[in-house]
């Protein structure tokens, strides 16, 4: 029995439609694929953003973690008799060593040379414990500029610093009292009035923050207060 045109137009349709609706699936398969793989790809490159940023990150602040430790040694006849970190001293060499080097900075700061070299290394050798910041900066670059310029009284006159007492202000302090005599001359070698004067020191530690501040001062001990007076 023969189909009629209506039955085959009919059976043409569900044969179109039966296409359509698979031609449709494997779309929805191959697209479904498709953002599931771009959906993947994003995770993926979010988790190795995350992971490349804490990376980054990590690295900024180990590097901002200094590496330097100060160390400490004595000589004798050219030999190194100790080694150690300033920060492991005992109490009372570490005492010595700062009161050695208050003395230091009173004669950088107060001897006059009628060598302008020497007197440019001293004052240089003074101003590696000084900081901006700190009160000290001005106090001495005001004496070394305004007050007593070195370079002035050279002209006239030789200074040599003879320091008679440095002591602490208690056990745990960090301030000294230093005493010393100004012996002067004229450019002769003939003898002044001397001159006596005192000073409380304040120190304080802070690692260097620059390679020159490490070549010019590696113990990394630096001036807060510099106050002066004149003894009678």
């Amino acid at each position: 029995m023969e189909n009629t045109p209506s039955e085959v137009s009919a059976s043409s349709q569900d044969e179109l439609t039966l296409l359509y609706a698979r031609a449709r699936h494997e779309w929805d398969e191959r697209l479904g694929d498709t953002l599931s793989q771009n959906k993947n790809l994003k995770l993926i490159t979010l988790v190795a953003l995350c992971i490349a940023l804490a990376a980054v990150f990590g690295v900024i602040y180990i590097g901002s973690q200094s590496k330097i430790e100060p160390y400490v040694f004595g000589m004798n006849e050219g030999q190194v008799i100790a080694l150690q970190a300033a920060k492991s001293m005992p109490a009372d060499d570490r005492k010595k060593l700062e009161m050695t080097k208050i003395g230091e900075i009173v004669e950088y700061t107060r001897t006059v040379f009628t060598d302008i070299n020497a007197q440019r290394t001293f004052v240089l050798k003074a101003y590696a414990h000084l900081r901006s910041s700190d009160p000290a900066f001005m106090q001495i670059n005001t004496y070394l500029s305004q007050t007593s310029p070195p370079n002035v009284r050279a002209e006239t006159e030789v200074v040599t610093i003879k320091i008679e007492s440095i002591l602490p202000l208690g056990d745990k302090a960090m301030t000294y009292q230093v005493e010393w005599t100004e012996l002067i001359t004229d450019r002769k070698g003939v003898p002044k009035p001397s001159q006596h004067f005192k000073a409380a020191v304040e120190i304080y530690y802070s690692l260097p923050t620059t390679p020159q501040e490490f070549m010019k001062n590696p113990l990394g001990l630096w001036v807060k207060y510099f106050n002066v007076t004149e003894r009678f």
